[in-house]
């Protein structure tokens, strides 16, 4: 609990993904006292709780604005600066992601809401790190916040910074069809080139569907994003990761070189169900008859 107050869920769901042998870009993390000990430095801590203490459904739009305009010329100290610089490359490129400690919560997900920022050259991740942090204060998140009762002086950020992957493709996957509740589908969507196009709608996606426990489903024919093989691993890969977690999971991933990276991982939070029919049998469960196989939701 404390490092997810610290660390942000994006963030720790990393570190636990990490550990358990996935493959996560390298990076590390800047945690929440850090950039509380910037808004400090910035003299903006008081400025910032008295405006959040006003707000109300009613004004999201002109608070947004006034803590865009007081956080506009915040800066990182330049030991700070220097400090991040010194974990870097020249030459290469990095990916800033936001980790709000508020975000992909059991009942607010905030998923998408706060900036990250692709290809960041080693020079400009201290100013983008700045934009991460400003981002808390978005019209969207404050409005989130209001209408979902949560204390807005209480939320916090952490700041991802991680080597870029030059992605082929990237997507997200279901380890679960989260629209029919095919606990043995596992359905993908995917797009050339890096995953926030797909987020932010500019392309659409390659659909893909695979039901691994009979091995068929919707694969590709002929040249298409991702090979019936890659599919099937990804699968693979989505079953591990619900396995340890113990709950279905939808997961962002990027390809490269023939690898997959996993970028982000959070609870399927909305599960419809239909087009799952009951299944009706007089044997005897003892003797396996129909339990052997994979049992429907409703079964007698």
């Amino acid at each position: 609990a404390l490092d997810r107050e610290s660390l942000g869920n994006k963030a720790v769901g990393l570190g636990e993904l990490k550990r358990s042998g996935f493959r996560v870009p390298p990076g590390w993390v800047l945690p929440k006292e850090a950039v509380d000990q910037i808004l400090a430095q910035n003299n903006l801590t008081q400025s910032l709780a008295y405006e959040l203490t006003t707000l109300n459904p009613d004004n999201t739009r002109a608070v947004a604005q006034k803590i865009q305009a007081l956080t506009q010329s915040m800066a990182l100290s330049a030991e700070l600066v220097e400090l991040i610089e010194g974990t870097l490359n020249a030459g290469e490129a990095y990916a800033v992601r936001s980790s709000g400690t508020l975000e992909d919560m059991d009942d607010a997900s905030f998923a998408g809401q706060y900036d990250s920022f692709f290809n960041v050259a080693r020079e400009k991740v201290a100013q983008r790190t700045c934009d991460c942090i400003r981002s808390m204060w978005r019209e969207p998140i404050l409005s989130y916040l209001v209408h979902q009762g949560i204390n807005p002086t209480v939320g916090g950020m952490a700041v991802i910074i991680q080597v870029m992957v030059p992605a082929e493709a990237a997507g997200v996957l279901f380890s679960i069809n989260p629209t029919t509740g095919a606990d043995t589908e596992v359905v993908i969507e995917a797009v050339r080139g890096l995953g926030d196009a797909l987020v932010s709608g500019k392309l659409n996606p390659e659909h893909y569907r695979y039901d691994w426990l009979f091995d068929q489903g919707d694969l590709p024919q002929g040249e298409t994003i991702l090979s019936s093989r890659q599919i099937k691993r990804l699968a693979k890969g989505a079953l591990a990761i619900q396995k340890m977690y113990g709950f279905p999971v939808d997961v962002e991933f990027a390809l490269a070189d023939d690898r997959f990276y996993v970028l982000q991982t959070r609870p399927v939070t909305k599960i419809n169900f239909s087009g799952i029919r009951d299944q009706w049998s007089t044997a005897d469960f003892k003797d396996g008859g129909v339990s052997a196989a994979a049992c429907k939701p409703l079964m007698w």
